[in-house]
């Protein structure tokens, strides 16, 4: 990577100034109580414990500018959910079912939800601010991704949509901002609700028939001018899951050119995830980010799914470490506060070998890459149409004087 090795050799021709001083990444890192309280909302054993403890760990807080969380006041929240559906979180108590509202079976009620809520869009709230000011280029938050909140809804593990309330606030700097979902289930929730404004979504997900939430197939018709659909059949590996996803950043980067972009990077698609629906290994999320972060656009990095909680957290340090612009060991810390639950496997590097997936069938291959044009196609159009500038017809005058110059030289 060029643009570690410039890093390295400015941190080493200046070796009295702090690594951060040379890197424009930050880190939101709420306390540990926050993050119990996050991981115990979620659902998802010590997940964000795991992370930040492993990130730690390895040493990489002495190259990242560290952010604390303030609660998401409730004008912030209002942004992406209506105000029956926060009144019913705030008055949610356990085991009291409100199936109107969502809040139960994958979202159960609980005590002061609205508060968990409010700490987990406070997250993603403080890093888009921190990009908006430009006081950061690239944002981690790994406690945030919850892509299936709707409006009046909680499901899939959602109750709050963080991603929502992070990109209405990038709207009021810039109309055009990315979002690339890489989590195994479609990012139904953040697709529908941008469905009429100029935020492109890009989504690359597994999609059957019966598996969650059953959006974002090959045969939707009610498509969205700037929605993007990558559906991929089981045990689709790195070839073209990278392929698929880079084909269309590609498109979004020389047709739409966002001015920031926001990547969930749920680490259920992982091959050893407990879904096993895709192959995707660490080295093909490294790919995507790798190819967000050589753009230069300020970019949010999210969490999201990943029901492997050692190998999310392995995933997710090892993006921590590229957006640090530095190479880690293999070999977990042994000082780790979690070291013994990564037991038998110590090692960072996780991979399956390449016979172990398979690859979208050709037919199937041309009919995404047909839909990601057609796509940028309609963005291409919309953005002629709407321009003011068109350009107005020369007076016929102009033209004949404009001849008649050229005649007398």
């Amino acid at each position: 990577m060029e643009r570690a090795e410039l890093i390295e050799k400015q941190i080493k021709l200046s070796p009295c100034k702090s690594p951060k001083r040379f890197i424009q990444t930050g880190l939101i890192y709420p306390s540990d109580a926050e993050l119990e309280l996050i991981d115990d909302t979620i659902k998802t054993k010590d997940r964000c414990q795991m992370t930040y403890s492993l990130i730690k760990s390895y040493g990489l807080l002495n190259r990242l500018h560290i952010h604390r969380v303030d609660l998401c006041p409730a004008n912030a929240m209002s942004l992406a959910h209506s105000p029956h559906y926060l009144l019913a979180l705030q008055k949610s108590k356990d085991e009291k079912f409100d199936e109107e509202f969502g809040l139960a079976y994958d979202c159960p009620p609980r005590n002061d939800l609205l508060e968990r809520a409010s700490l987990i869009a406070g997250t993603s709230l403080t890093a888009a601010r921190l990009l908006i000011e430009k006081k950061r280029k690239i944002v981690l938050n790994w406690c945030g991704g919850w892509h299936h909140a709707f409006e009046k809804k909680a499901t899939g593990f959602c109750y709050i949509n963080d991603i929502v309330i992070a990109i209405k606030t990038l709207q009021t700097f810039s109309k055009k901002i990315l979002y690339i979902d890489l989590d195994l289930h479609h990012g139904d929730a953040v697709e529908t609700y941008f469905k009429n404004s100029e935020v492109l979504t890009i989504s690359v997900h597994h999609y059957a028939v019966g598996f969650f939430p059953g959006t974002g197939g090959p045969n939707d018709t009610d498509k969205a001018t700037f929605a993007v659909n990558i559906p991929l059949p089981e045990q689709v590996g790195d070839v073209d899951w990278v392929s698929l996803t880079k084909y269309s950043l590609k498109k979004a980067f020389s047709v739409y050119n966002p001015d920031f972009v926001v990547c969930q990077a749920g680490g259920d698609a992982l091959f050893n995830d407990p879904h096993k629906s895709l192959r995707i290994t660490q080295q093909g999320y490294l790919d995507i980010i790798q190819y967000l972060i050589s753009t230069s656009c300020p970019l949010l990095i999210l969490g999201g799914g990943g029901y492997n909680v050692p190998a999310t957290a392995k995933l997710w340090t090892r993006i921590t470490a590229l957006c640090s612009y530095i190479k880690i060991p293999d070999e977990l810390p042994d000082e780790d506060e979690f070291y013994l639950e990564y037991f038998p496997d110590t090692s960072l590097k996780e991979s399956t070998t390449s016979e172990t997936a398979k690859k979208v069938c050709v037919e199937d291959y041309a009919a995404i890459t047909k839909h990601i044009d057609e796509v940028f196609e309609n963005i291409t159009r919309f953005y002629k149409e709407k321009s003011p500038l068109k350009r107005l017809a020369k007076p016929a005058f102009r033209a004949k004087r404009r001849k008649l110059c050229f005649e007398n030289e």
